[in-house]
C-alpha cells in the first residue's frame, strides 16, 4: 500500500510503470513533466514513499524536480531514471 510517485513524459513508460507497480501493491500517483512531478508531491502531502523520476523531461529536468521536492521533504527516496545514456 506504500505510495510511489512514477514521472516520466512518455505515456508508455509511465504507464508500465504504474501498471507493474500497482501489480505488486503499490498504490502510484503519476506526473507527465517535472513540474507535474512537484505539483503531484505537493497535493500528496507527505503520503509518497519513493519518487521514480525520469532524467529528461520537460518543464523540469528529474534533477530540478527532485531539487524542488526535496526542499518539500529531504528524506524523500529518489529513484532517477532514463531511456538515454546519461
Amino acid at each position: 500500500g506504500e505510495v510511489v510517485l512514477v514521472a516520466d513524459d512518455e505515456p508508455l513508460v509511465r504507464n508500465l510503470a504504474r501498471n507493474a507497480l500497482e501489480r505488486h501493491g503499490y498504490r502510484v500517483l503519476v506526473a507527465a513533466d517535472g513540474a507535474e512531478a512537484v505539483e503531484v508531491f505537493r497535493r500528496a502531502g507527505g503520503r509518497v514513499a519513493l519518487a521514480v523520476l525520469d532524467v529528461s523531461m520537460p518543464q523540469l529536468s528529474g534533477r530540478q524536480a527532485f531539487e524542488a521536492i526535496r526542499r518539500l521533504d529531504p528524506g524523500i527516496r529518489v529513484l532517477f531514471a532514463s531511456g538515454h545514456p546519461v
